[in-house]
């Protein structure tokens, strides 16, 4: 008699070119951001498929949370007909954090991850996360928004935002870029757009080294700058 009579099927996996380049696999087996997402407005089979994992698991995550605190579908609600206007300590405070999240980008050139090295990167990856879930959820304000997306590209495709449309507005930047300079952009350059397009860049290069960037992309950046992606030496 087989053994896996009654066992559910792994959830399918995703392979996320984008996702890659924010130094995260799949599948994303965070309990916490399901709750957020769920208290967001994402149904648990939407959940499951931006992170890759069973409906069946997410669902119930959030039975469990909601038989812990049976308040959370009202607050749910609540959270999308009512959103809380923002305090000044909280405005000072997302300047305060916008300083350190552009901080991190010009000094490390890659986006910050909530399982980091050290508890700055924890901490402002966190923080991201909050603002992409209240960018979702419809809380976070214009000009919020806007000082983000001067910063480069601080949303994450997996959970919904523009794929193949940012891509190609980068590689148009890229290619006005070295038109002009004559060189690849680095994180050492200019700050804005040459170490915005310099950090893009390096998480592209990971995600064609993985294996994991498709060939109309390749293509693309060929065309863009032949050679975006330096060899990387075999021996002798």
């Amino acid at each position: 008699m087989s053994l896996n009579v009654g066992l559910r099927p792994p959830p399918r996996v995703i392979a996320d070119p984008d996702c890659a380049e924010f130094g995260c696999t799949h599948p994303h087996r965070s309990i916490g951001e399901w709750v957020q997402m769920w208290m967001a407005g994402l149904e648990s089979a939407e959940i499951a498929a931006l992170c890759g994992v069973g409906r069946w698991d997410v669902q119930q995550v959030i039975d469990r949370r909601v038989r812990r605190d049976p308040t959370l579908p009202v607050r749910r609600l609540k959270r999308h007909l009512h959103p809380a206007p923002a305090t000044h300590a909280q405005r000072y405070g997302f300047d305060q954090k916008l300083a350190e999240y552009r901080w991190w980008l010009a000094t490390t050139g890659h986006q910050p991850r909530e399982h980091g090295h050290t508890d700055l990167e924890r901490t402002i990856a966190g923080w991201i996360r909050r603002q992409r879930a209240a960018d979702r959820d419809g809380t976070l304000t214009a000009d919020r928004r806007a000082a983000l997306d001067q910063l480069g590209r601080w949303q994450r495709p997996a959970l919904g935002a523009p794929k193949d449309g940012h891509f190609a507005e980068r590689v148009d930047q890229l290619a006005a870029f070295v038109a002009e300079h004559h060189r690849l952009p680095t994180r050492y350059g200019d700050p804005g757009v040459e170490r915005v397009l310099a950090v893009w860049l390096m998480g592209v290069r990971g995600v064609a080294r993985a294996g994991t960037l498709t060939e109309q992309r390749r293509t693309a950046l060929d065309t863009a700058a032949p050679d975006w992606l330096p060899r990387v030496p075999t021996g002798p």
